[in-house]
């Protein structure tokens, strides 16, 4: 899509890794100093909108993904997909986050980033 930011990724963003149809890259807007982000390379809308092809490159991206942010904060993280109504960007990506906190974290960690 023309002004979808996720479409337009480009070398200055801090890209950990790429598959055939994903990117795991540094959330530019950080709930946690180990934000990232699982993007799709399509303009995919939502999960349920994933093909069967695509679905086995999203499992492998996200536990490859799960793999870097556990080295990276030495605990699992917490992972979390808002609701395409609610995404700040229409096109599919899932939240990878430091696991320090609970759900009350996560809440006052977003209000916190969104004022």
């Amino acid at each position: 899509m023309k002004n979808c930011p996720f479409c337009k990724i480009n070398q200055s963003e801090i890209v950990l890794f790429t598959t055939k149809y994903f990117v795991f890259m540094s959330a530019k807007t950080k709930i946690t100093p180990h934000h990232h982000l699982l993007i799709s390379k399509d303009h995919i809308k939502s999960e349920i909108d994933l093909t069967e092809k695509i679905w086995k490159d999203y499992q492998y991206a996200s536990k490859l993904a799960w793999n870097i942010m556990k080295k990276l904060s030495q605990q699992e993280p917490l992972i979390f997909i808002n609701p395409s109504q609610m995404q700040s960007v229409g096109h599919f990506h899932k939240h990878y986050v430091d696991g320090i906190f609970g759900i009350h974290g996560v809440a006052n960690a977003l209000r916190s980033s969104l004022v």
